[in-house]
């Protein structure tokens, strides 16, 4: 096994010409130029979802976690194969296997951990949304806030011509405007009706589509989360604690 592994790194350095053995900047080159690489998906999720009001509200910070984590986990392992590489030569070949197999694994079990995290939060939460809304503390909440405005709204005006938010005493009977403000957001975002129920009427947009309850719009949102950032996190921390698998049965290193 570590001559396959040995005969097969060698192949792949020498072939594309990384120069690990004869020129460290160039290896060191083509390490950032991976980490850029790696990093991308990870830093395009966090800018887009931390203006997401939806995945700030369902799941809270950790996402923005887990992305910003996969870009400051790989500059480290990069930080790490440069020890390897300067302090190397002072070290028995099974240590320098061993540390850098090790440094491979712990950062590749948190990216793989942190993925997980967010798959796991991203599917209970999109449960929770969609087949238990009601029952949790949340959805009630927003469940009775929609209830609430139905209710005012049919009292300011049956036939519901004018805006909710121009009838009278509305300020004074909706002080807090946080839910008020994201079953807004809501209606216009994703063009649904009421919270929960399916045969609700739109509070603010007259154009929102009926039978399209929101809880169904907002739970599909948040489940996205589990492919694009739970998916690719896990398998890029699979992926670097296989190749320090690999790396710990390299004879050259």
């Amino acid at each position: 096994m570590v001559k396959i592994v040995t005969d097969g790194c060698d192949f792949m350095f020498n072939s594309l010409g990384f120069g690990v053995h004869e020129n460290i900047m160039q290896f060191q080159m083509f390490l950032c130029l991976l980490n850029i690489v790696f990093s991308f998906w990870p830093i395009v999720c966090y800018l887009l979802y931390t203006s997401d009001i939806h995945v700030v509200f369902w799941l809270g910070p950790l996402p923005q976690m887990v992305n910003l984590s996969v870009p400051l986990l790989l500059f480290t392992l990069n930080m790490g194969v440069n020890f390897f590489q300067f302090c190397g030569k002072n070290m028995r070949a099974n240590s320098a296997r061993m540390g850098c197999f090790g440094q491979f694994l712990i950062i590749g079990g948190i990216m793989f951990g942190g993925g997980l995290a967010v798959f796991v939060l991203a599917e209970e939460k999109a449960i929770e949304i969609i087949h238990d809304c009601g029952n949790t503390e949340q959805t009630r909440m927003l469940e009775k806030e929609w209830e609430k405005a139905d209710a005012f709204y049919n009292e300011c005006d049956p036939d519901r011509a004018r805006e909710l938010t121009s009838c009278p005493d509305f300020s004074k009977e909706f002080p807090n405007r946080v839910f008020i403000d994201y079953l807004y957001q809501l209606e216009y975002e994703f063009e649904c009706t009421g919270f929960c129920r399916f045969d609700a009427l739109p509070l603010f947009n007259k154009n929102s589509l009926p039978g399209v309850r929101c809880a169904s719009m907002i739970g599909a949102h948040v489940a996205g989360l589990a492919m694009t950032v739970g998916v690719p996190t896990m398998a890029l921390g699979a992926s670097l604690a296989y190749c320090g698998i690999l790396l710990s049965q390299y004879d050259h290193l």
